[in-house]
């Protein structure tokens, strides 16, 4: 019998090419039983803002919140100004602009912001779950063959749009369930069942990503991301504190494929791109 876990994740930051004023791309996730979403849920304000019109007491009561009930949580920061940052951007530049001229049209699921949030998303979230694995917040219970099976619900925030987007990010999730060769190694199957795009408004439990995601920005971030914010810098630098010195959370080095080829390797080859 499969254990039933959804991760909840956000991202904090301009996606963009340009890195003045916008440094650092940050993303945060958590993990939640499935069966206690309900109960968590209820805990939450009605209208309680978003980590962009937080306050001290906000951000107090949501750090208290994922520190009680959440199996597991992630966050991580990308250097916009790295030149792999750079690279990637022109390379997605000149593969979409290429592509899309003999596809007709715009192709948009290959963009690299796009491909950024899908890059993001599913590895914070499986960050977050494969973390609940590991200190213990999933317990190791094990079927027949010896396997701990865990069926994940991914909901993030809704940075990600269109149709065509949607159904992209869909299908690496689906294809994540046939490759996974480092938690199989472990003897850990890890399914996602289902993918839901919404909002904070809709889904209150979005907001323990929104606060990572604004908490870990504010605190790797050269520019003052708290400049037009009611959260003081002395209550994001405690809640940073709080967050890395919990056993249910993990900042991690974004293993992120910043080679574009890497992503698309006919690309280059195919498109007779540099």
């Amino acid at each position: 019998m499969a254990l039933k876990v959804t991760s909840f994740s956000d991202i904090a930051g301009q996606i963009t090419a340009k890195s003045h004023d916008a440094d650092k791309v940050t993303v945060g996730s958590v993990c939640l039983p499935t069966g206690g979403l309900k109960s968590i849920r209820k805990t939450i304000p009605n209208d309680f803002p978003k980590w962009r019109n937080a306050c001290d007491a906000n951000v107090k009561f949501m750090v208290d919140l994922i520190l009680r009930e959440a199996m597991g949580a992630s966050a991580s920061s990308i250097d916009k100004s790295a030149d792999q940052w750079q690279n990637f951007w022109q390379d997605a530049s000149d593969a979409h602009s290429k592509t899309a001229s003999l596809a007709g049209g715009s192709i948009s699921f290959i963009k690299s912001p796009n491909l950024v949030k899908y890059l993001l998303f599913s590895q914070s979230g499986r960050f977050a779950v494969t973390h609940a694995i590991k200190v213990g917040s999933i317990p190791r219970v094990l079927d027949m063959k010896g396997l701990l099976k865990i069926q994940e619900n991914v909901v993030v925030d809704n940075d990600i749009q269109g149709n065509e987007n949607v159904d992209a990010f869909a299908e690496i999730l689906r294809s994540g369930n046939s490759h996974q060769p480092l938690v199989n190694f472990l003897g850990i199957e890890i399914e996602t069942k289902s993918l839901r795009i919404t909002t904070e408004q809709d889904e209150p439990l979005l907001l323990l990503a929104d606060y990572v995601a604004g908490i870990f920005q504010a605190a790797n971030s050269e520019s003052n991301t708290l400049a037009s914010s009611d959260v003081t810098t002395s209550a994001a630098t405690l809640a940073h504190q709080r967050l890395l010195k919990a056993r249910n959370f993990y900042e991690f080095s974004t293993p992120l494929t910043m080679e574009y080829s890497d992503i698309f390797p006919d690309f280059k080859k195919y498109l007779r791109l540099k």
